[in-house]
Order: C-alpha cells, then sequence, then structure tokens
C-alpha cells in the first residue's frame, strides 16, 4: 500500500481537527472572540468534519496515491515494544482522550432542559467552562494514564515537563495573531475592513471563509490567519443580529484549512515524513486541503 493512503488522511484529519473543533488553540480562541457556545461549535464541527475528513483523506488518497511517486518512510532505530499488558486500554485511552469534549459538549446539552433557576446551572456552567474542563480532563489523565499504570509522582512531573517546551511555541503564535487581532480593533482598521467587506454584498458566511483562505494563503500559519480573520468580521455578527456566531466560527475554521502550502511549516513536516517531491505534494496534500475547505463550507 503506498504510504499516502495513510499519511494523506492523518494530515487532512488533524488539519480539519486543528481549524474547527475546540479545545484546539485557534478554534477555541475566535469561539471565545465571536462569543459562541463552546458545546455548540463542537457538535456542529464533529457533524461537519468527519464527512469531510473521510471525503478529502480516504478517499481522496485512494485516488491521488496512483498519480504520485510512492512515499518513502525514513525508519527510526527500532525499540522493543512495550509489554501489552503495560498499557492502558483502548477503551480507557479514548475516554480519556474525549473527556474535554463530554464535559463541554454536556454543558451545552444540560443548559437546554435546565432552567434559569435550577441550582444545578452554575455548577454545570462552572464544570463546562473549557479551561476547567481541560484541567479536569488533564487530572484524569494523570490517573488512567500514569498511576494506574504505576508510574510515580516524580514520573508525571517528568513528563509534565517535557510538555511546556511545544506549549511555549503554541503560545507566541496564538500572542502573535492576537497582537494583530489587537492591532485591527484597536487601530480601527478591523472596522473599517468590515465595512469594505460588507459594501461586498456577499453572504457573510461565505465572505468568512473567504477571508481565511485568503488569510491562510498569505500568511502561512492556519492559527494566525483564523484569529486575525475573528478581528476583521466580528463586526459583522453585530451587524447582522440573526447570523449564529458558531456558524461564522466554523466558516473561518473551514476556510484556515485550505491552501496549506509552502510557507505553511506542517507542509514541510508532512512533506519529509512521507518523502514526497513538492509537485506531489501539491497534488496530495495541498490540494486534499482545498477539497477539505470547499466540503466543509458547503456543509456549513
Amino acid at each position: 500500500m503506498s504510504l499516502l493512503r495513510v499519511g494523506i488522511p492523518l494530515a487532512v484529519s488533524l488539519m480539519i481537527v486543528h481549524s474547527m473543533v475546540p479545545p484546539h488553540p485557534a478554534a477555541f480562541a475566535i469561539t471565545t472572540t465571536l462569543g459562541a457556545d463552546v458545546g455548540k461549535v463542537i457538535l456542529y464541527a464533529l457533524l461537519i468534519g468527519a464527512p469531510t475528513a473521510i471525503i478529502a483523506g480516504p478517499i481522496w488518497a485512494k485516488f491521488i496515491s496512483t498519480k504520485c511517486s510512492t512515499g518513502v518512510l525514513t525508519e527510526s532505530e527500532v525499540n522493543a515494544p512495550t509489554p501489552a499488558k503495560n498499557l492502558p486500554s483502548f477503551g480507557i485511552t479514548l475516554f480519556t482522550i474525549l473527556l474535554p469534549l463530554f464535559i463541554m459538549v454536556g454543558k451545552t446539552i444540560s443548559a437546554l432542559y435546565l432552567s434559569k433557576d435550577s441550582a444545578l446551572l452554575p455548577l454545570v456552567t462552572f464544570l463546562g467552562n473549557p479551561i476547567i474542563a481541560l484541567l479536569i480532563s488533564v487530572f484524569v489523565a494523570y490517573y488512567t494514564l500514569g498511576l494506574s499504570r504505576g508510574l510515580k509522582m516524580k514520573d508525571l512531573l517528568s513528563l509534565t515537563e517535557q510538555c511546556f517546551g511545544p506549549i511555549a511555541g503554541i503560545l507566541l503564535i496564538i500572542g502573535g495573531g492576537g497582537a494583530f487581532n489587537a492591532i485591527l480593533i484597536d487601530s480601527g482598521l478591523g472596522n473599517e475592513l468590515s465595512k469594505i467587506l460588507t459594501l461586498l454584498n456577499m453572504n457573510p458566511i461565505i465572505l468568512a471563509w473567504l477571508v481565511a483562505w485568503l488569510m491562510h494563503l498569505a500568511i502561512g500559519s492556519a492559527t494566525v490567519a483564523m484569529i486575525s480573520t475573528a478581528g476583521m468580521v466580528g463586526p459583522m455578527l453585530a451587524a447582522n443580529p440573526g447570523l449564529s456566531p458558531e456558524i461564522v466560527v466554523l466558516a473561518i475554521g473551514a476556510g484556515a484549512i485550505g491552501w496549506c502550502h509552502v510557507n505553511d511549516s506542517s507542509f514541510w513536516f508532512v512533506k519529509e515524513f512521507l518523502g514526497l517531491s513538492l509537485t506531489d505534494m501539491f497534488k496530495s496534500f495541498t490540494a486534499a486541503c482545498l477539497i477539505a475547505s470547499f466540503i466543509a463550507l458547503g456543509g456549513i
């Protein structure tokens, strides 16, 4: 089997989740910026993202793998596999990964059935806060993936410390996008751009998608493109009170999926991992991202 049959679905699925599903940093950031409900965004994103990932992933990869040179995976040093008895079960692993989504979506669903005077509503709202939901999930993961497997507290401390490096890079990217967004807002440029975009007399959902699509093409970072776009299209929500902020969040995310090319670091990561030429990368991964972007827009 061609390595593209595995690599492209994996990369495209990650791109879709990163751009559309909180609590991923970019998706969560614009959800907060636009005042959307996190639980609704997650539910809508899964509803739209799943078929999008299937079509732009396995189905497209099966077709394009015959048009590209087979990728070559560089083998690293083979280590002895961890004995199965020392690994957590598949069920508990999946539960641990999905726990923050369960909590946040549970808050959204509970709010539909609890009255505003209910004594449970403040507790549900508190637990469903994305920061609290993630914190609870971290503590659960410490037990299910750590302590229950015989790891000691010092082992958990060492693993936690190793996470701070990657997190620092994410915070820098989010901070840079937030700073650019603040410039757009505080300078009034965001409002002016919003007015210009409004004059185009285009459907606001398509407009939000198009701006994010073009921003990713120009900037190369889906995260920065999404946060910057939120600053531009945010004023449109005030002008269109009937417009769902959750749908606008997804439109921005769908636009940011497209145009993953040479100015995006993930493009080079996937290229080197799959061992593809530039031409084959454009035909496979970049094309897959564009297909996913259009399919997601149609779903939205």
